[in-house]
């Protein structure tokens, strides 16, 4: 039993179609992942529960997907690759901050990091 050269056309444009459909989903699917998935916050420096010798110190990372950024309620300002730098003078001892995030549909995420400075001298 043969196809017919109409069969064989009609079986091909669906075939060709349904591949368009899939393409399509797959790549509406990877384009929005990331807005799915929400903000995210990774501090780089300082390790978080480190122990330093210094009270000043630099507060370092990276975001995705946020409207709005906070350390410890104040705002801050990631630069336009996600990457943020914060410097700030500690009390001597045990501090906790939070890092808090936001993206343009309401979705949050906060982290802390927790820290000791030592005493001098």
């Amino acid at each position: 039993m043969t196809l017919s050269s109409h069969t064989k056309q009609t079986i091909f444009r669906s075939s060709l179609v349904g591949l368009l459909l899939i393409t399509s989903l797959a790549y509406g699917y990877i384009q929005s992942r990331n807005l799915v998935r929400g903000p995210s916050i990774t501090v780089i420096s300082p390790i978080n529960g480190s122990s330093l010798d210094n009270q000043l110190i630099t507060i370092s990372g990276k975001t995705k997907n946020i409207a709005e950024m906070s350390l410890n309620d104040r705002q801050i300002f990631p630069d336009e690759n996600g990457n943020f730098t914060e410097t700030l003078v500690l009390p001597v001892g045990y501090t906790i901050m939070s890092l808090k995030a936001e993206d343009k549909f309401g979705k949050k995420t906060e982290q802390s990091l927790s820290l000791t400075v030592n005493k001098k001298g």
